[in-house]
């Protein structure tokens, strides 16, 4: 009896060191896109789409009014934030610091969660046309954090 008590044990003590695994190869688990906020949608904060392919879209109809948070003319300032209405999950600039090329392709980004988002980071598009309907969409990859429009 003492024996099949003490081999207990030893398995006991063997399944506490070994632990249970916690991360997960390819499982996007924190990373999502619930609103976007800026100049697009006149600094209101406005819930994006979840597409079938694992993207996040936001359509727009530029024109010259969308200027909350002082765009000029032809260019867009905005935020995508993780959680709606919460600024502490923002996510900010390219990490090249350029503006999305309207037509181009997916630009890293930074992803700040517990930084804030009101800090002056913002994504910036340029050379919109007044009428034109752009197509914002984003785009996690495990943990990296990529941005695109097209019109």
């Amino acid at each position: 009896m003492k024996k099949i008590i003490y081999t207990l044990l030893v398995v006991l003590m063997a399944f506490a060191f070994m632990g249970c695994p916690t991360t997960y190869d390819g499982y996007d688990y924190a990373l999502v896109v619930a609103d976007i906020i800026g100049d697009v949608d006149g600094g209101t904060g406005t819930a994006v789409t979840s597409n079938p392919d694992g993207t996040f879209g936001f359509k727009f109809t530029y024109s010259a009014d969308l200027n909350a948070w002082g765009g000029k003319d032809g260019t867009v300032n905005f935020k995508a934030r993780s959680v709606a209405g919460v600024w502490d999950t923002g996510i900010c600039a390219p990490k090249s610091g350029d503006p999305l090329v309207i037509g181009g392709d997916y630009v890293e980004c930074y992803y700040r969660p517990n930084e804030g988002g009101a800090d002056g980071a913002n994504i910036v598009v340029e050379g919109l046309k007044v009428g034109t309907e752009y197509t914002i969409t984003f785009k996690v990859e495990g943990s990296d954090f990529f941005v695109k429009i097209s019109d």
